[in-house]
C-alpha cells in the first residue's frame, strides 16, 4: 500500500529539517527525535570550487560538457539521463563515451555561480538545454528541471527531444570527502583550498596559498605532544617529499604556547617563537577569562597590556 500525500510529504520536509517523522499529527516542532539526511562520503565534494569556471578548469576541479541525451523510458517521457558524448576524450577518458553522466561524475551545483554555462568558460555553472542547437530556456512552458546530483533532465511535459538535445554543463572532476579520508599517505601535497581549517590560518601564519602542507599523522618528525602534526613550508620548495631531510624550514602550525605569569603586572611580554600571530586567550589567576591590549611585536614576540596588573596563563595557539 502507498502512503497518503500528507505522509510522503511530512517524511520529506521533517528529513530536511532535521527531524524524524513519526506522525501525521505532529509539526516540525513537535518532532522530538533528529534525524539527517544520509548520503556517502563519495557524494561529497571535497574541494573549494571557485566562482569563476575558467579558474576551477584551470585547477582541475570543473570540466565543460555537453552532454547527450537518453530518454528514460520508465518516465512516459518526462525524463532524460544525461551521457557523456560519443567523441567524449576529457578527464575521465575514453572509456567513457556513452556511459551515464551520474553513474560517473554529478555535475557543478548552479550556487557556486548561477549564470549560465558558457562553452568558453566564461559564464556560470546553469545548465543550458538545447533542442536541434536552439536553447529551451530554464524557464521555458515545459518547466524542466534538472537534477545535479543524478545528471538528469525533468519537466512536467513531454519535451520529445529524442536524439536531438543536448545540456551544456559543467561536470566535477575534483576530489570528495571519500577521496581525502582514503589518503593517508604521507606526505600529503595539498593546498589550503583542499582541506578545512588551513585556509583560516593564512591571515596568521603569512602563508601563501602555494604553500606546501605536511601532516605528520604519527608525529615520528614532529613534536610528540601532538597527534596530528600539521607543517607548512616556511621556504622555497618544490617537492613535500623534503620534509625529512628539511624540518628546519618547515613550521607546524597547530603547535601552541602556554605562558604564566605568578605576579601581578600591567605588561607581559611573551616569546613564543611560534613564527606566526597566534590567537591569544588568557585567563586569569582566578580562572577568569580577561581581555588584554593586544601588540604582536613580530612573529614570535608579542606584549599584553593589562589595567590593573593581572597574573594568570596566556594560551597561544
Amino acid at each position: 500500500m502507498a502512503f497518503e500525500a500528507a505522509t510522503e510529504r511530512n517524511i520529506a520536509l521533517k528529513k530536511l529539517l532535521a527531524k524524524a517523522h513519526t506522525t501525521n499529527n505532529k509539526g516540525v516542532n513537535n518532532e522530538a527525535i533528529a534525524s539527517q539526511i544520509s548520503i556517502a562520503a563519495n557524494q561529497i565534494i571535497g574541494e573549494v570550487i571557485p566562482s569563476d569556471p575558467a579558474t576551477a578548469y584551470h585547477l582541475g576541479l570543473v570540466e565543460y560538457v555537453e552532454a547527450e541525451l537518453e530518454l528514460d523510458n520508465t518516465s512516459s517521457g518526462k525524463s532524460y539521463r544525461l551521457k557523456f558524448p560519443d567523441d567524449y576524450g576529457g578527464d575521465f577518458g575514453s572509456g567513457s563515451q556513452g556511459l551515464y553522466i551520474g553513474d560517473v561524475t554529478f555535475a557543478v551545483p548552479f550556487f557556486y555561480n548561477d549564470n549560465p554555462v558558457q562553452s568558453d568558460d566564461s559564464g556560470g555553472y546553469q545548465p543550458r538545454l538545447f533542442d536541434n542547437g536552439v536553447e529551451v530556456p530554464l524557464l521555458d512552458a515545459s518547466d524542466w528541471f534538472f537534477d545535479y546530483f543524478a545528471c538528469l533532465l525533468t519537466s512536467e511535459d513531454d519535451l520529445s527531444l529524442g536524439s536531438t538535445g543536448t545540456v551544456q554543463l559543467y561536470i566535477y572532476t575534483g576530489t570528495t570527502v571519500q577521496d581525502h579520508i582514503d589518503d593517508t599517505a604521507n606526505p600529503h601535497n595539498v593546498v589550503p583550498s583542499q582541506v578545512g581549517g588551513i585556509a583560516l590560518w593564512q591571515p596568521f601564519t603569512e602563508y601563501s596559498s602555494g604553500s606546501f602542507v605536511y601532516y605528520d599523522l604519527t608525529s615520528e618528525l614532529g613534536d610528540s605532544d601532538f597527534s596530528n602534526g600539521i607543517y607548512v613550508a616556511t621556504s622555497s620548495h618544490t617537492s613535500s617529499a623534503t620534509f625529512s631531510s628539511d624540518q628546519a624550514n618547515w613550521k607546524a602550525l597547530n603547535s601552541s604556547f602556554q605562558y604564566d605569569q605568578g605576579v601581578g603586572a600591567s605588561t607581559w611580554t611573551i616569546d613564543h617563537n611560534l613564527n606566526r600571530y597566534p590567537t591569544i586567550t588568557v585567563l586569569s589567576s582566578s580562572g577568569f577569562q580577561i581581555e588584554p591590549e593586544v601588540e604582536y611585536v613580530n612573529l614570535n614576540r608579542v606584549t599584553l597590556r593589562f589595567s590593573p596588573a593581572a597574573s594568570g596563563t596566556a594560551y597561544m595557539n
